[in-house]
């Protein structure tokens, strides 16, 4: 399954897009987004996640379960500091990370 809603001026998510467990691939990019909602953990089938040109400064932590299938991130044109770089790195070992 794939969701793109990228380009739509959105500030925040509502949670019940963590129920969407089947998601494959999810694209946000080019919103206004300060922070993802609780429960991103439960969409465990992504693979591929875009928060390019957000506002964000950090992940939550339970970004981590979706270690084993996300494949690739793209974090460019967000403003995540040099030590958010490495824990989203550490949380994510298996995952290709775009931060530029």
């Amino acid at each position: 399954m794939y969701l793109n809603i990228s380009n739509n001026e959105l500030t925040n998510l509502i949670g019940t897009i963590t129920e969407l467990v089947g998601l494959e691939e999810l694209r946000l990019s080019g919103n206004h987004l300060k922070v993802l909602p609780t429960g991103m953990g439960k969409l465990r089938k992504l693979r591929v996640l875009d928060l390019s040109d957000n506002n964000l400064y950090y992940l939550p932590r339970e970004i981590g379960k979706l270690k084993m299938n996300l494949k690739f991130l793209y974090l460019k044109g967000n403003t995540f500091s040099w030590e958010r770089q490495k824990q989203i790195k550490q949380m994510l070992p298996y995952t290709e990370i775009e931060f530029k």
